[in-house]
């Protein structure tokens, strides 16, 4: 179950992405972005959303990190830009917390995020047992309380 989740989950990111570039290109000309829009292809940029239980129904969090331009509303800008940008903008390659202690709670989350960087997209989607799990294995990227 958890797995089909996921997979519906990956392709509908991958469609939103999709059309998003599409709808970028042929509108980005005729009209200029509103300010809390995410950047265009340009810059390192990531929206993440974290998605309470382990599919797409539960309460959502997101945030627009943008480490090129002062602009976003990510509550950790500088450190999860400074962990991105040591992972190469790939989230898969986030620095664990080896040492962290997650209690053994069950309450799962999806964590998702897209953009670009350094010119290449970013597109992730992964299910964790719970927030400890999910902050512990992607350092500030996700954390998206102050």
């Amino acid at each position: 179950m958890v797995k089909a989740t996921l997979t519906t989950a990956r392709r509908a990111l991958a469609a939103a992405a999709a059309a998003a570039a599409l709808l970028g290109t042929t509108a980005a000309g005729a009209q200029a972005a509103p300010p809390d829009a995410p950047p265009t292809d340009t810059g390192n940029w990531v929206r993440v959303t974290v998605m309470q239980g382990d599919g797409p129904t539960g309460a959502t969090s997101s945030a627009l990190l943008d480490c090129t331009a002062e602009r976003g509303d990510h509550p950790h800008t500088e450190r999860a830009c400074a962990e991105l940008a040591e992972a190469a903008g790939d989230v898969d390659r986030l620095r664990a917390d080896e040492d962290a202690m997650c209690p053994m709670v069950y309450k799962p989350l999806t964590a998702y995020a897209h953009g670009m960087w350094n010119g290449r997209r970013v597109a992730y989607a992964r299910n964790f047992a719970s927030d400890c799990v999910l902050y512990a294995s992607t350092g500030s990227l996700f954390r998206l309380a102050d």
